[in-house]
């Protein structure tokens, strides 16, 4: 396993263990008897509280909630037809974008090309007009 593995377990081991202390700590578990008794009986109510938590009644509201949403006759087929093609003309549309753009690129770089060329012809003249 390896010496990280091996530490890596220990350090979870003992990040519960100290979890645990911690919350014994703070619930008073090593305080006096009363304290002791107090705490346990505090953390058994919060126990049986998650217990009625789970039963409560919003399970049952959501299984309502469905059966009141109206029902409609969409053809999912359809949607699913028209969710093709549209997906489709996108990639479509993409691809062929990608497949001119050298061309348009090509165009605009001439242009690109001749326009430096040309500031710089027009930049070499003028320090030499000034001689």
């Amino acid at each position: 396993m390896g010496f990280l593995g091996s530490l890596a377990k220990a350090s979870i081991k003992l990040g519960a263990c100290g979890g645990a202390l911690y919350y014994a700590y703070t619930e008073n578990f090593f305080g006096d008897a009363n304290q002791t008794i107090m705490a346990f009986e505090q953390t058994k109510l919060k126990a049986q509280a998650q217990t009625y938590v789970d039963m409560s009644p919003v399970k049952d509201a959501r299984d309502n909630v469905m059966e009141m949403i109206p029902k409609t006759d969409i053809d999912i087929q359809a949607q699913k037809q028209n969710l093709k093609q549209g997906w489709n003309n996108g990639v479509h549309f993409v691809f062929s974008g990608a497949l001119e753009l050298p061309a348009l690129l090509g165009q605009q770089g001439q242009e690109l090309v001749k326009m430096v060329a040309k500031a710089t012809n027009d930049n070499s003249e003028k320090p030499e007009a000034s001689k």
